[in-house]
């Protein structure tokens, strides 16, 4: 396992020290190079190996819905609730072909978990380690497919993370602010800002600078999405804005987001995401490229332990795992309760 730590860690640091261009070419000649390649998922497949059994798929009929994960060999999976809901018979087919309908036991909104429960027994349960080990940035981290397959890899982008759990999630009902900005370390610049919105009716001017709302710092456009999807339209948000030498505080009342906007924002080079994506209560944000149907899997370190549960593709450059302490508390409150069938 070591071997396989630093083999996989030398191949890691090369693609990311290499120029994207360069990984493009080289991907595009031989196939061979880049984080998401054949070559680096085969160096992978050991951890991949580990969970395939304790892996699942959430269907509902054919239709496949999500990733569910095994914490017990008698039936209790765990699985991400929003994409369950509404589901008049769900079912659990694992790699082997094996088929179970499921129960829905009990949800956790703030999580956006779900437990299942299936009439099985003898089931390969995901390995936890009694005492997980501590979740850094930089950490090379895994995600695999219910069939044993490497979905893909990245690192852990920052320590775990605390959110707003006023946070919501429905893009639908989302404020919109209504300026378009770009990125500065002393924060967002408006480069222009929308008639008839909230910002412009705030008196928001081109070249202002954004530099946080409601007390969260906003440095990029991707910030500025994460911390308006905790508030809905006619909601009144504070911003702190610098303009030219001054700083001014700005009351802006949120508008109803313009039809099609959502869909523009969500193809900015990471969608589809996930429909629940924000306002957990805590997350490790990594940049593992993983599809809103596959969540609900285990999120593996290197030395092949669960930290996680992947919860939500959430933004271009983040996916999102419940940490697997919180995951194994949601499980054993609840593995006693009487299963309602779905």
């Amino acid at each position: 396992m070591h071997l396989f730590k630093w083999t996989a860690g030398l191949l890691l640091l090369i693609v990311l020290a290499e120029p994207v261009s360069a990984q493009r070419s080289r991907r595009d000649s031989s196939g061979r190079y880049g984080r998401n390649s054949r070559a680096m998922k085969d160096t992978l497949d050991d951890l991949a190996d580990s969970t395939e059994k304790a892996t699942c798929i959430v269907r509902d009929g054919e239709t496949n819905l999500v990733f569910g994960t095994v914490f017990s060999s008698d039936g209790w999976i765990v699985t991400k609730s929003s994409e369950i809901q509404n589901v008049k018979q769900l079912n659990c087919v694992f790699a082997d072909n094996r088929e179970f309908a499921a129960s829905l036991v009990a949800t956790d909104t703030s999580y956006d978990m779900a437990l299942l429960k299936i009439d099985a027994r003898g089931l390969v349960a995901v390995k936890v380690a009694d005492k997980p080990s501590v979740v850094e940035a930089g950490q090379i981290v895994v995600s695999c497919d219910p069939n044993g397959e490497v979905m893909s890899m990245g690192l852990v982008t920052a320590k775990p993370r605390r959110f707003s759990t006023r946070q919501q999630s429905a893009t639908s009902s989302r404020g919109f602010l209504g300026v378009v900005g770009r990125s500065s370390d002393d924060g967002l610049i408006v480069r222009s800002v929308s008639a008839r919105t909230g910002a412009d009716r705030a008196g928001l001017l081109r070249g202002d600078v954004i530099v946080t709302i409601e007390g969260q710092k906003v440095t990029t456009t991707n910030k500025l999405i994460e911390v308006l999807s905790g508030y809905k339209a006619n909601q009144t948000i504070q911003l702190s804005v610098n303009r030219r030498e001054e700083s001014i505080d700005v009351e802006v009342i949120l508008g109803k987001r313009p039809s099609g906007t959502d869909e523009r924002n969500d193809k900015w080079g990471g969608g589809p995401f996930s429909e629940r994506r924000f306002g957990f209560p805590i997350v490790i944000p990594h940049d593992s490229v993983i599809k809103p149907q596959q969540c609900g899997g285990p999120l593996l370190n290197s030395d092949g332990e669960v930290i996680g549960l992947n919860i939500a593709r959430a933004i271009r450059v983040a996916s999102y795992a419940v940490p697997i302490q919180e995951v194994k508390n949601f499980v054993e409150r609840n593995r006693h309760t009487v299963p309602t069938q779905k």
